[in-house]
């Protein structure tokens, strides 16, 4: 049986163990007992998936390169450029993570190193789209039959007649001359075939034979019981026509529809997002495949469904995983040459007390996998919390927090150093005034300037929130800008805001100098601030870690849908697994 694992320093059953050796530490006046030391250098990027003689299989990562031999307080000779598709070669650097770059003129050799190469996405050479393949339509010439259609836009034809939703039949009138590309067929090479559209009927001819297929239209039957969910069905139907077929489409619950930047984070791949967010898997099961997937015939689908049947409908595991299972049979036995791909349910915090269910199912998720290899599943969840040092949950600034109780961040410190930027972007927002104010460039200590929007009818300027949160601060208030920040105007009027419940954000500096003060009257939603305290000697700052709330950190905007910098990771990972998915 081949087991699977997943490897770090890859083939390192098939590489000489001294290549693995770590550094050894010496007194610089201690003469060295080993006359050379090893020099590793890494490709540093994930590649295909491998077999190792032993049976056991795996991803390689981080591969070898070359090696050198070199002495004791020596330079290292500069290899030659590794090379890797749509990247270009940036140095060699100290680092997996690539902070500091090797100096092969300056930097000398004190022990076994190793060495990691960088890369950048070149612009020049972009990684576009593989040319949809469609099926073979050739039937062999010794079979019974001189044609056989299996289906319309994967709509079954039974008893002569095929039965529909709207958006099929949009599809159908919209090219009733050659509707042929809408269905799934094979011909015998020797025959001419033709397929047309028209008066409620599919006619198609092979050769003197003439067949009719009774097109239904079956809206009323595929209608979904929620009127806000149907209203949204339904304005996807009508862009029916603006998409073309044989593209990717995303399809599922609110993770989906409100990633509203996924056409572009998923460039050069053409893509079409029908998410709808509170849908189960049995909305997608039984009506809304049927009229915002299958009339668009793709080529793959991204599904998310699931996780309302965990947190809405309160579903068992099992419950959930027996609706998962007939949803995957049902549309791979509809589109069996579609390559269908499944977004595992995201373990994010401030859902514990539905992690057990989720993990279950997803469990049951891989093990139906394992059996059914034409599904591909996505695991971006990994990816959401960043982890440092064995640090879990780590944020980044920019990230938000949902704050119901008073909070402390703490600053999380990583060995290294990085580039400091110079300056940082201050906008504003008129919050309902009028007028323009621009946007400035600036860092450290500011000075919150007065307003030059115009106030709402019968409204005067009170003030500037940070980012829309906190307290209002008068302007000349002094702040001090540690990332980019948008000023939101705040007025009163003869109506002044009723008392809510705010809290506190403490920051903690966590063994490094330099003060921040308390954020006071934090509620509800808010973005992280950038760090201002001075990183330790050879570290740099990493995120901040959320203490106070369990349920805090979280990159949901509504505890349903990622915020957008969960989009920024989730994206990524789904739009590498959709290029993988269509190369193979």
């Amino acid at each position: 049986m081949n087991k699977k694992i997943t490897l770090l320093c890859t083939l390192a059953l098939a590489l000489p163990c001294a290549a693995f050796l770590t550094t050894i530490e010496r007194s610089p006046m201690t003469t060295p007992s080993i006359d050379f030391y090893h020099v590793d250098f890494f490709d540093n990027y994930l590649r295909e998936n491998f077999t190792l003689s032993s049976g056991y299989s795996g991803k390689g990562n981080n591969l070898l390169y070359t090696t050198q031999e070199v002495a004791y307080d020596n330079l290292v000779t500069k290899p030659e450029d590794p090379t890797r598709p749509n990247y270009d070669f940036i140095g060699w650097y100290k680092e997996e993570k690539c902070i500091n770059e090797w100096n092969f003129e300056t930097d000398k050799v004190q022990g076994n190193t190793r060495l990691f190469a960088k890369w950048s996405y070149s612009t020049e050479a972009q990684e576009l789209e593989p040319e949809y393949t469609p099926p073979s339509t050739v039937l062999d010439e010794s079979a019974e039959t001189d044609y056989v259609i299996d289906s319309v836009m994967f709509f079954k034809i039974n008893d002569g007649a095929i039965k529909v939703s709207a958006s099929a039949i949009a599809k159908l009138e919209n090219q009733k001359d050659n509707v042929l590309p809408l269905m799934e067929y094979r011909v015998k090479a020797s025959k001419t075939f033709s397929a047309t559209y028209g008066d409620g009927f599919i006619t198609v001819t092979c050769g003197d034979d003439i067949q009719k297929i009774q097109v239904i239209n079956d809206t009323a039957n595929l209608i979904i019981n929620d009127t806000n969910y149907e209203t949204k069905a339904k304005k996807y139907e009508a862009k029916v026509l603006e998409e073309d077929i044989h593209h990717v489409m995303l399809a599922g619950s609110s993770s989906i529809e409100f990633w509203t930047s996924s056409k572009e984070d998923l460039d050069p791949i053409v893509s079409y997002n029908h998410g709808i967010g509170g849908t189960t898997i049995e909305n997608w099961d039984t009506c809304l495949n049927q009229r915002l997937v299958f009339p668009y015939k793709p080529k793959m689908v991204v599904y998310y469904v699931g996780i309302n049947n965990v947190i809405n409908s309160k579903q068992s595991a099992s419950i959930i995983w027996g609706h998962l299972k007939d949803f995957f049979d049902h549309s791979h036995e509809a589109m069996p040459n579609t390559n269908i791909q499944y977004i595992m349910m995201n373990l994010i915090p401030g859902f514990q007390d539905y992690f057990e269910t989720i993990i279950n199912v997803n469990n049951e998720v891989i093990k139906y996998q394992k059996a059914n290899p034409w599904l591909t599943l996505i695991n971006p969840g990994l990816v959401l919390l960043k982890q440092v040092d064995g640090v879990d949950g780590i944020l980044p600034a920019g990230a938000y927090v949902n704050v119901r109780s008073n909070i402390q961040l703490t600053a999380v410190w990583e060995e290294g150093t990085v580039e400091t930027p110079t300056s940082f972007k201050v906008s504003f927002d008129a919050n309902g005034g009028t007028g323009e104010m621009a946007t400035i460039d600036t860092i450290g200590e500011y000075t919150l300037p007065k307003c030059a929007f115009e106030a709402p009818t019968d409204m005067t300027f009170a003030g500037w929130k940070v980012n829309g949160n906190g307290k209002v601060l008068k302007a000349d208030a002094k702040i001090n800008v540690a990332s980019d920040i948008e000023l939101v105007a705040q007025w009163v009027g003869e109506t002044l805001e009723q008392a809510v419940e705010a809290y506190k954000v403490r920051l903690n500096p966590n063994g490094s100098d330099g003060s921040m003060p308390t954020i006071e009257e934090v509620r509800g939603q808010y973005k992280l601030p950038g760090c201002a305290f001075t990183a330790p000697e050879g570290m740099h700052f990493a995120g901040w870690k959320v203490d106070g709330d369990p349920n805090a950190a979280f990159f949901r905007t509504d505890g349903l849908h990622l915020s957008n910098y969960g989009y920024v990771l989730w994206g990524e990972v789904i739009r590498q697994s959709i290029m993988n998915g269509l190369k193979g």
